[in-house]
């Protein structure tokens, strides 16, 4: 958190300086402090605050699907409910949230990609041969789902956010041949 601290008040301290010379709009308002504390808790997308920094409101993203992430693997540990449960997000961010601006602040949005990866994953790399079954057959069940709703409304992010699932599941473990590193010039 200090870290990231110190970058928030880096960037803070830089758009002071920069609007004695800057009068325009992408340099912006200045912050407050209910603004600074929303985005040490991330959450200030979710309270409609603007952004210090754009790689602030990435960061504030990845925590919110990180922690889901994390709670559903604790809250599940046999995998059988939490493959069901992250294609259900998946399905639904995909179809539903994930067409909707006004969601761009919530993790829901982003799990559609996100838990297609973790299903690839699953899939590919797990250890227990039958949660490699079920996370395969997820896979494949949204894939027909995804082409299934094709017919109503095609939305290539779907279908693009499926095959590099499909991508990782094949070849996310592949290793680099020998002798591919890049040579020193």
């Amino acid at each position: 958190m200090g870290p990231y601290a110190a970058a928030l008040i880096f960037t803070i301290a830089c758009a002071y300086i920069a609007r004695f010379w800057v009068n325009d709009e992408f340099v912006g308002q200045s912050e407050t402090l209910g603004q600074f504390l929303a985005h040490l808790f991330f959450i200030q997308g979710i309270l409609g605050l603007d952004s210090i920094s754009a790689g602030a409101w990435y960061v504030a993203i990845d925590w919110q699907l990180y922690s889901v992430l994390a709670i559903l693997f604790i809250s599940f540990p046999g995998y059988q409910a939490l493959i069901w449960l992250i294609g259900i997000l998946v399905v639904s961010s995909l179809l539903f949230f994930n067409r909707l601006s006004s969601y761009e602040a919530y993790f829901i949005y982003f799990i559609g990609s996100c838990g297609l990866g973790v299903l690839a994953y699953l899939a590919s790399q797990f250890e227990d041969t039958r949660v490699k079954r079920l996370a395969k057959a997820a896979l494949i069940l949204i894939g027909f789902v995804i082409a299934a709703a094709s017919l109503q409304q095609i939305w290539l992010r779907n279908f693009l956010a499926w095959f590099v699932a499909l991508a990782l599941f094949l070849w996310g473990n592949t290793q680099y041949p020998k002798g591919f590193e890049q040579k020193s010039l």
